[in-house]
């Protein structure tokens, strides 16, 4: 893969690799601490294996060797066309300087190389750092997880009031292109409710 360009403060934002994986522990830990949701951004082998098997999509804002952003997407199966992004990130020392965005724009172009169409969105509830990007750039809000995230995370650099209680989200879909058409098999009385969500 071949994409790259650099940003501002001399940071490059670019797809990273194997060999990125305890560069981006690192910058979790950074932004996190211990109290990161998902634990195998933790495990430098779990990360690696996710990469190789195409599973997982990481964009990264790199100050030399060093991560201090993320923004990523996880694919169930690859060759899926939609899937889910997770662990957007900035370092706070580092916030402010427009990275969300340009990951975000090389994400995308992964996007397409890739086949993918569609992407969900949990954004935190703590505040509007993702929540804002996202609606700028299309996505649409479809509901909320309360209690999503749990308590005791920190947010590095980002203040907020939740203490000791667990911390909701805003559930976003986005689209960049045109679904195949899928069979549903569900309940009678939520035939409904399924047709108007898709009109």
């Amino acid at each position: 893969m071949t994409h790259g360009h650099h940003g501002c403060a001399g940071v490059e934002v670019r797809p990273l690799a194997e060999a990125d994986a305890a560069e981006l522990i690192a910058c979790v830990r950074r932004c996190y601490g211990e109290t990161y949701g998902e634990p195998g951004f933790y495990d430098e082998e779990w990360l690696i294996a996710q990469m190789r098997s195409l599973r997982l999509i990481s964009i990264g804002a790199c100050d030399g060797r060093r991560v201090v952003g993320h923004m990523g997407t996880t694919v169930t199966s690859p060759g899926d066309a939609v899937a889910d992004t997770v662990a957007a990130m900035v370092e706070p020392t580092y916030r402010g300087l427009g990275f969300v965005h340009q990951m975000g724009r090389l994400l995308f172009a992964v996007f397409q190389e890739r086949g993918i169409v569609a992407t969900r969105h949990l954004a935190t509830g703590t505040h509007l750092r993702t929540q804002r990007p996202l609606a700028e750039s299309g996505a649409i809000p479809t509901g909320v997880l309360l209690g999503h995230v749990r308590a005791g995370t920190q947010f590095r650099g980002v203040e907020h009031r939740f203490g000791h209680h667990r911390i909701g989200v805003v559930v976003y879909f986005q689209h960049y292109g045109d679904l195949k058409d899928i069979d549903v098999h569900l309940p009678v009385p939520y035939a409904s409710v399924l047709a108007d969500l898709y009109e």
